[in-house]
């Protein structure tokens, strides 16, 4: 299936369903798939998320300076608004 196809099914699909209550938890598992898809929501996993990698470079470029690991401080205050 292509993605055009695809979209054009969930789009018949909301037509016929948009509005009813029984559908709320479809639509949302839905919109979370579509987040991930973005790259939105990436919480649950540091690797995919790219954090990971970051926590790597930051540590070679602290051993490269002669930083120890214990005399570094990282503070991840995100910059996530919710969604």
């Amino acid at each position: 299936m292509t993605p055009e196809e695809l979209f054009r099914a969930v789009a018949a699909y909301v037509a016929e369903h948009q509005g009813k209550s029984g559908q709320q938890n479809f639509f949302r598992a839905i919109h979370r798939q579509a987040l991930k898809g973005m790259g939105l929501v990436n919480d649950a996993d540091i690797q995919a998320s790219g954090e990971a990698g970051v926590l790597r470079y930051i540590q070679g470029e602290l051993n490269r300076r002669g930083v120890a690991d214990a005399e570094a401080v990282i503070f991840d205050v995100g910059a996530n608004v919710g969604v």
